[in-house]
């Protein structure tokens, strides 16, 4: 079992900030892969760097596919495109 306090103080280490459930959604990926014994047997510091790197990949994957639906209901197309489009205009297109 790894603490609360040693957990917070993983994700102070890998820098991100205190957001409840981006914090829960990278720690259920992190025991996903990693067993609760090996996590306890590590400091806070080497958590972080799991959790670190974690994010890193994950956003990296993101932003590899060139495009990224967004909070506000759009989807943002990188590339040579750059251009945010409403999801609901993506909706209205027909089936190919």
């Amino acid at each position: 079992m790894v603490s609360d306090r040693k957990q917070r103080a993983a994700f102070s280490v890998a820098g991100i900030r205190n957001m409840p459930m981006v914090r829960q959604h990278i720690w259920a990926n992190v025991t996903a892969a990693v067993s609760m014994d090996v996590l306890a047997s590590m400091t806070s510091r080497q958590i972080g760097a799991v959790i670190a790197a974690a994010h890193r990949s994950y956003h990296n994957g993101r932003a590899s596919t060139g495009a990224e639906i967004t909070d506000c209901g759009a989807i943002w197309i990188g590339g040579d495109i750059n251009r945010l489009i409403d999801l609901d205009d993506i909706r209205g297109l027909p089936a190919q």
